[in-house]
């Protein structure tokens, strides 16, 4: 059994609490989109970021969940299981740059039939955009252990859906 799987089960029990600690809502946020915004952590507290934050602010009725300052309950800041259960629960993922991180976020933010749009052209992805971006998750040294936590956090259909994103599929 690899590292992720051992972490997956130990925290299985705690994945229903995560999930709703993650996006926790008021009562008078529950009707609100909420709008992750997936960007690199070379843009945390940059102007960039500050003027992707206003734009997004922008957007009415939405709540902004910003992955620079979220709780990461009590996962290291690498890790992607608190990032990838904030973009299960939202319901666009809006992106800028294309680091390891927000593609494994996009990718998986579409498989999840998530909205996804550039901040950079500030439309919704394109499929050309999707087959980059495929390319360069297969590219990346972590392919296969970010497959498996796809696979522990999502279950099987959506594990799949994966696989079949990544070879072009749509």
């Amino acid at each position: 059994m690899d590292a992720i799987s051992i972490i997956m089960l130990k925290n299985k029990k705690n994945r229903d609490k995560e999930l709703k600690t993650a996006c926790k809502l008021t009562q008078t946020e529950q009707h609100r989109t909420i709008i992750y915004y997936s960007h690199s952590m070379q843009y945390y507290d940059t102007d960039t970021e500050r003027k992707d934050m206003a734009f997004l602010s922008k957007q009415k009725n939405s709540k902004i969940i910003n992955p620079n300052g979220m709780d990461l309950l009590g996962y290291d800041k690498k890790s992607m299981i608190p990032y990838l259960l904030t973009v299960q629960k939202s319901d666009a993922v809006w992106y800028r740059g294309s680091t390891i991180g927000v593609v494994v976020e996009c990718l998986t933010a579409v498989v999840l039939n998530k909205k996804v749009y550039s901040l950079e052209t500030r439309k919704p992805i394109t499929q050309p955009e999707i087959l980059k971006l495929s390319e360069l998750f297969k590219d990346n040294t972590y392919c296969e252990t970010d497959k498996r936590l796809i696979k522990n956090l999502f279950g099987n259909s959506v594990y799949k859906q994966f696989l079949i994103l990544l070879e072009g599929g749509f």
